[in-house]
């Protein structure tokens, strides 16, 4: 999970509903529909955000935009004034049942009524390789570039291989690839072989580095990382190709996942 910074998140409650409706005209799926269509819970658990101050502590506007996600999705979530095991506890006074909390390592949403735990990174790769099949087609087949192979990148790996994809690699550290052959799949040696793969998954940490030089015409791109990896001139030029946001569709996928 990348740390995300208070900056990018300041006007979350505009842009849940901008990437939202984006996600519609791209896939025809909003957030409630991302990962599972079938019929949305009648009374969904009451949820509760608890701030964490754990390691370089909390981001100012973090659980905010937490909350207009899940508001977004019809849900009316609280954050806890407590911080840590106190807001634990509070979010239990107060009947939460589903509790959101991140700290520097792991993001999670905790079911306490049925003990179901979600990660973020898993919730994350599920929701863009759905969102990605909604605007593509099924996967199953086709070859998949999946660039980066750190938490987000081996979550990738594993429902992509699950749904049948032909997935390969764009990863530039050494022992990561080697261990990447280890499992069997390709790695890409140099950038200019991006532009070979026509579904293209970003999953990196290192932002403006793609540009539409390395980049199919007819790329379909699924991509989580922050900061983005294409430059402004590529993110413009794919724009309704590119399935990207900060938090929004990873929260609605922990989501529907901890119901």
């Amino acid at each position: 999970m990348t740390r995300l910074k208070n900056e990018w998140l300041m006007n979350m409650e505009k842009e849940v509903k901008e990437s939202q409706e984006h996600l519609v005209r791209l896939t025809g799926r909003n957030y409630r529909s991302l990962i599972d269509s079938t019929g949305w819970p009648a009374s969904p658990q009451r949820v509760a955000i608890v701030p964490v101050t754990q390691g370089q502590g909390i981001i100012e506007n973090f659980s905010f935009s937490v909350g207009a996600i899940l508001r977004e999705m019809g849900l009316d979530p609280f954050i806890t004034k407590n911080t840590d095991v106190a807001g634990i506890l509070e979010a239990r006074e107060k009947n939460g049942e589903i509790l959101f909390m991140a700290d520097d390592h792991k993001f999670i949403a905790w079911n306490i009524r049925t003990c179901t735990m979600v990660d973020n990174d898993y919730a994350t790769a599920l929701g863009y390789v759905s969102a990605l099949e909604g605007a593509a087609g099924p996967l199953e087949g086709k070859p998949v570039l999946v660039m980066g192979f750190g938490p987000l990148g081996r979550e990738f790996r594993q429902i992509l291989v699950h749904r049948g994809a032909e997935v390969s690699f764009f990863e530039q550290d050494k022992k990561k690839q080697q261990e990447i052959f280890e499992l069997g799949h390709d790695v890409l040696s140099s950038k200019e072989d991006i532009k070979r793969f026509r579904y293209l998954v970003d999953a990196t940490n290192t932002g403006n580095w793609l540009g539409e030089d390395l980049i199919h015409s007819e790329a379909w791109i699924a991509a989580p990382g922050v900061p983005l990896s294409l430059d402004h001139r590529s993110a413009e030029k794919f724009r309704d190709r590119l399935i990207h946001d900060l938090l929004q569709i990873g929260v609605a996928s922990m989501l529907r996942l901890v119901l």
